[in-house]
């Protein structure tokens, strides 16, 4: 008779791949009637005017890969498999082609492991007797009676494992290594800036933290940008901002009100007759201009009462190679030694929050992160326990309170395995987002000069989280709840038990990748949560300024949430792969998929505003040494517990390889990565660099003026109204098979290219 778990585990397949077909039927049958989602990068082309915060420091637009999808059903597969990597790296970036070549660096790796696991394991636990209650505890170590010899074949294959991974891990070194070369060579903004943070009092101007800079690099600073932190100018935007959106949509209501009225409000809380109204598009026509006077007027006397200098400011060099030198100056002595200096990224990626952050109130924010984690976490163990006792319903049908249990369990396996196995990892992974999301906001608080590094630490926290939420207060619940009887009487087996119980709550994870394979892979492929909104949002916006903010809704590739959602994948198959073989064959279908439809919708989809050249890459090595770490000592910890001392011991000589490369992989890799090579053109002198002017691009964002900030941009009457309704514009010509109606030969990459220009992307 097949068991609960496997059951469950059926359910999650199969409860999964239909999912995953109806969102696929979902998606083939609405992708060519909605251009402005699943042709976004195309789409928008044709609204350049519009988005003039799309373009780049260097004035280049959001470009897009010429091969766009025809019309067919399955060409999302076909058709993205035939671009290569370098043409991601050129027309989307170095984010993304990174992000990508790790999901089919996992698919290498999963492929190989998976083949020696399957093979070699499945056949030695599934063949060692009837320990297991049955089904897929079988083919898992919980198959091994205590001091097994078959313990030595487990042991053979981690030794292998352990080689093959440091193979693994210095490939994507190597691979992170080469573009991030290629991106520091690149003439960008963020090969010439960086940032200097905790100024002294008595050098905190422009002039003398240039100084300071040319003694160690005399002609090679370009100038400096001092950040100024001004809450009443902060205040003073939103306002101007407030008023000109209200103002529009005052004037929306005259031209298309029915009785030809124009629209009066009340200017104060009290809405009684005595107070009287005004007329809307005239008071906030009135209430713009004020403020924009207020704004020009603040902005052109510096008043230190107004606009406070921080202690904190942005030097641009003449060449890549000065940069990068200024970046490690920390060998220069008195006073770049007390600053903090860091690479610095284009406009559109500064930390400015982080900018205007003092030591002590960057400090503050720290305490205020972990403390909240903390926090987060001790809250979560009892959602997690309450999780998983639906994954022991009869160890909590014992307990009187919850004897009414018995009815469940009475049942048919079919309901109990839909409430043990497939229930708790979905509610585990939708329950999570929550409080995840809570560490990303709160991580984007930090004292980060960057964007980039705000963001690297944002999709730490994230992952942090996770693992504690999705993996390890699992075990621990999972555990505790399994073994209720025996730890009320003696709590102090809690640590023998999880040797046993740790292989028993594979069936969990392996149920977690199925769910997230096939109902989240099938989530991001439809888009249908931007299907739902857009409708929603157009519904509630009127004027062209709103409509504009819904239409790119959810365009926005989110790389911390990926990056963090794959890693925690890739470290719970990781430590697995030995004690249940089968996570190895699920995470590669996960990765299969996830790499499929991931680089559908880079291409074509979504969209990031900026490139922090593949940074992320690097934290996702460091996750893998974690795993490998955690996997090594939880085999050991497994094997001595079961009596298997000989393996035990021996499978403790793998984290010696495996600390020496960590080490090696650090220093040999690090630095490189971080600061580029001179062999890629970082060294050329300054006269010989094409450096265009960066400098002004640097001006903190409230001494902006209003005309130069393209959200505030007016009139935007000129906004088309198949702008509004593009998703009822369905494509319905023959000839669009080859998706170039409505785009000029100049906006292709391959106009450009005739025209030999340079495709610069975003």
């Amino acid at each position: 008779m097949v068991d609960s778990a496997t059951v469950g585990l059926i359910y999650s397949a199969v409860i999964g791949i239909v999912v995953f077909l109806i969102f696929l039927v979902l998606f083939e049958l609405l992708r060519n009637s909605r251009p402005h989602i699943f042709q976004f990068r195309k789409w928008i082309q044709d609204y350049e005017e519009n988005f003039k915060e799309f373009r780049d420091e260097n004035g280049e637009f959001l470009s897009y890969l010429p091969n766009q999808l025809p019309p067919s059903w399955f060409s999302w597969l076909t058709t993205p498999r035939k671009v290569t990597d370098e043409e991601i790296q050129q027309f989307i970036g170095y984010d993304a082609c990174l992000y990508l070549i790790s999901l089919k660096n996992k698919i290498i790796y999963f492929s190989i492991v998976a083949a020696i696991t399957c093979v070699i394991l499945l056949p030695v636990y599934g063949t060692a007797g009837d320990k297991a209650a049955g089904g897929v505890a079988l083919l898992s170590m919980s198959n091994l009676e205590t001091g097994s010899s078959r313990f030595w074949a487990t042991f053979i294959v981690d030794f292998v494992l352990a080689y093959l991974s440091i193979i693994y891990a210095l490939l994507e070194c190597r691979a992170y290594v080469k573009r991030r070369e290629q991106f520091r060579a690149e003439s960008i903004a963020a090969n010439y800036a960086v940032s200097v943070m905790d100024l002294r009092k008595d050098r905190n101007t422009a002039e003398l933290v240039r100084e300071d800079f040319e003694k160690v690099l005399p002609g090679e600073v370009d100038g400096v940008q001092l950040t100024y932190g001004s809450a009443y100018l902060r205040k003073r935007f939103n306002l101007y901002g407030a008023a000109l959106n209200k103002k529009e949509v005052a004037q929306y209501q005259i031209d298309n009100g029915k009785d030809g009225k124009r629209p009066r409000h009340h200017t104060t809380p009290c809405t009684c007759c005595c107070t009287g109204t005004v007329d809307s598009q005239e008071y906030w026509t009135e209430e713009q201009a004020k403020n924009a006077e207020e704004i020009g007027a603040a902005q052109e006397k510096i008043d230190p009462k107004l606009v406070k200098p921080c202690d904190s400011a942005i030097v641009v060099f003449k060449s890549k190679k000065a940069a990068s030198v200024a970046a490690q100056s920390k060998l220069f002595g008195m006073p770049l030694d007390s600053y903090t200096i860091k690479r610095q990224e284009a406009f559109k990626s500064v930390h400015w929050h982080g900018m205007r952050l003092s030591y002590f109130a960057g400090l503050g924010f720290s305490i205020n992160l972990w403390v909240w984690l903390i926090v987060v976490l001790c809250f979560w163990a009892p959602v997690t326990t309450a999780i998983m006792g639906l994954a022991n319903l009869e160890t909590l049908a014992e307990i009187p309170a919850f004897s009414w249990l018995a009815d469940i369990l009475s049942a048919s396996e079919a309901v109990k395995g839909l409430i043990e196995g497939f229930l708790p990892p979905l509610i585990t992974i939708v329950l999570a987002l929550l409080p995840a999301m809570l560490m990303v906001i709160f991580a984007g608080l930090e004292r980060h000069p960057s964007l980039e590094m705000a963001q690297n630490k944002q999709r730490t926290m994230r992952f942090i989280f996770l693992f504690f939420a999705s993996f390890l207060y699992v075990v621990l619940a999972g555990t505790a709840l399994e073994y209720l009887d025996i730890l009320i009487n003696d709590p102090t087996e809690i640590v023998p038990l999880l040797a046993q119980a740790i292989p028993e709550q594979a069936t969990f994870f392996l149920n977690y990748v199925l769910t997230a394979c096939f109902i989240g892979n099938g989530l991001n492929l439809s888009q249908v949560v931007r299907m739902i909104v857009i409708p929603i949002l157009k519904k509630l916006f009127k004027t062209p300024r709103q409509r504009k903010g819904a239409q790119t809704f959810g365009a926005l590739f989110n790389y911390v949430v990926f990056y963090s959602t794959t890693g925690l994948l890739s470290t719970i198959a990781i430590i697995y792969s030995s004690i249940a073989p089968l996570i190895n064959l699920f995470a590669l279908i996960y990765f299969v998929l996830t790499y499929a439809v991931q680089k559908h919708n880079i291409i074509y989809t979504h969209y990031c505003n900026y490139d922090h050249g593949g940074s992320m890459f690097w934290g996702n090595v460091q996750w893998n040494f974690v795993a490998l770490y955690l996997k090594t000592l939880t085999m050991c910890g497994i094997m001595g517990l079961n009596e298997a001392i000989g393996p035990a011991i021996v499978s403790a000589i793998n984290l010696i390889p495996l600390l020496v490369m960590h080490v090696y992989v650090n220093k040999r890799y690090g630095s490189i990565g971080w600061h580029g090579s001179l062999e890629y053109g970082s060294g050329k002198p300054a006269e010989e660099e094409v450096n265009p002017n960066y400098l002004p691009q640097y001006k903190t964002p409230e001494l902006w003026k209003i005309s130069d900030v393209p959200q505030l941009k007016e009139p935007m009457s000129d906004l088309e109204t198949k702008f509004y309704d593009a998703e009822e514009a369905a494509l319905k010509d023959s000839d669009l098979e080859v998706q170039k109606i409505g785009v000029p030969e100049s906006n292709t990459v391959e106009g450009q290219t005739a025209r030999g220009e340079e495709v610069v992307t975003m």
